[in-house]
């Protein structure tokens, strides 16, 4: 108010320019997220195994073909764990494009 600067982008340029840097912002908070959810899951995880492991024998002592039960879950544990990194890497690309996009393209 005091010197008569506009407070929202004016112009196309400006409001592209708020767009990146929100964009930016938005993808590196949700790195920041999935990040956190993988490092919880993995701690739960670690205190879980033991009982996992116990349900596991008992399972496949009851099931014939019990092995195949414990590779179908390993590989949907395997599974999990690189997804959630491969989206938080992605989040993190866009990311990084986003703020040096300005630098990138000239």
């Amino acid at each position: 108010m005091v010197d008569k600067s506009p407070v929202w982008p004016q112009n196309l340029f400006e409001w592209k320019e708020v767009l990146e840097y929100s964009a930016s912002i938005a993808f590196s908070f949700l790195t920041g997220m999935l990040l956190g959810g993988v490092a919880y899951a993995s701690k739960q995880r670690r205190r879980k195994d033991g009982l996992v492991t116990l349900l596991s024998k008992v399972t496949s002592g009851n099931l014939s073909g019990g092995e195949s039960i414990q590779s179908v879950h390993g590989l949907i544990k395997t599974l999990q764990e690189y997804g959630g990194s491969i989206v938080a890497l992605g989040t993190t690309a866009v990311s990084i494009y986003t703020g040096l996009k300005g630098i990138i393209g000239s």
